[in-house]
């Protein structure tokens, strides 16, 4: 099936990063002034150079799961319940501080993978445990850079806090109710933003390893990982349900809008990579990376041994 303007459904959820900055500020200005997208948009292009080693003393991303591609999927993600959460309220929509607020939180919220320079040993998925935290970190220390208001740096903090999945969102401290919803937006968008993603099920693989060399016990193998990711996905689905209020909801508003879908292609989207997990775990018949959806996609991939 195919939107009215020709383009396959499965493609609007589809990481470009020029289609993306060129849909953020589509979104944004609808309900924005232009001075504030500009904000967000030389936000990016700093966050753009931190990913790509070309900011001073950090080296470039060196983990191939939480890379520059998802965090532009959050960012596009959370645009987009943004949106949504405007259509739906009207007059009250989000206040344009916390708005711009929550779309550079999407920006920083995985920056606590980035090494700095005088890092000698290993990647910075051995940071995977405690990267929400050193996000916060990284901003509080370079918000100056990035020209962020100090007053707005906790703010954005809190949003950040709120995507890590050890902690319940109910504990994070929040000023009014609507940074909470600001934040359960952000949270929602990191998730379905990953597990939407057509690689998802390649991209595990490189999951996996940075699990290895964070030390995180419960899983033998990628394919372990692979298996797990079923359960994982049920609980996933009641952090957004319940912990997370149904912010993904607000994504049907946006589809509906503005390509007259009356689905939520994100959920769909998890629901497909989830189902065939099922169907390569019930094939014994050959070995599981033979029926990745592209599989030639990972022909350079090394497991990493745990320790």
């Amino acid at each position: 099936m195919t939107t009215h303007n020709g383009i396959k459904l499965a493609d609007l959820i589809t990481i470009d990063s020029k289609k993306t900055i060129k849909e953020v500020n589509s979104l944004y200005r609808k309900y924005y002034s232009s001075g504030s997208c500009r904000k967000i948009e030389k936000t990016r292009k700093l966050i753009v150079n931190l990913f790509n080693g070309k900011f001073k003393n950090y080296k470039a991303c060196n983990t191939e799961y939480h890379d520059l591609e998802h965090t532009e999927e959050a960012f596009l993600a959370v645009s987009r319940l943004l949106y949504g959460y405007n259509c739906i309220n009207g007059n009250a929509v989000l206040d344009e501080n916390k708005a711009e607020c929550l779309l550079i939180a999407a920006l920083f919220h995985d920056t606590g993978y980035i090494q700095e320079q005088w890092e000698k040993i290993g990647t910075g998925a051995k940071y995977t445990l405690c990267h929400v935290d050193r996000s916060i970190e990284f901003l509080r220390k370079h918000y100056n850079d990035f020209r962020i208001d100090k007053n707005n740096v906790e703010l954005i903090a809190s949003f950040i806090k709120v995507t890590d999945l050890a902690i319940e969102p109910s504990n994070v401290k929040f000023d009014s109710p609507d940074d909470r919803k600001a934040g359960y937006m952000l949270a929602t968008a990191d998730i379905i933003g990953q597990m939407s993603n057509r690689r998802y099920l390649e991209k595990l693989m490189f999951l996996y390893n940075e699990f290895v060399e964070a030390a995180i016990p419960g899983y033998e193998s990628e394919y372990d990982l692979l298996k797990k990711t079923v359960g994982f996905y049920e609980i996933i689905k009641k952090r957004l349900t319940t912990k997370l209020d149904e912010s993904y909801l607000f994504m049907n508003y946006y589809f509906k809008n503005i390509h007259d879908v009356e689905r939520n292609l994100y959920i769909e989207a998890i629901d497909r990579n989830i189902d065939y997990i099922v169907k390569i775990i019930n094939d014994s018949s050959t070995n599981f990376r033979s029926k990745l959806k592209r599989a030639d996609w990972i022909v350079d991939f090394k497991p990493v041994e745990s320790a």
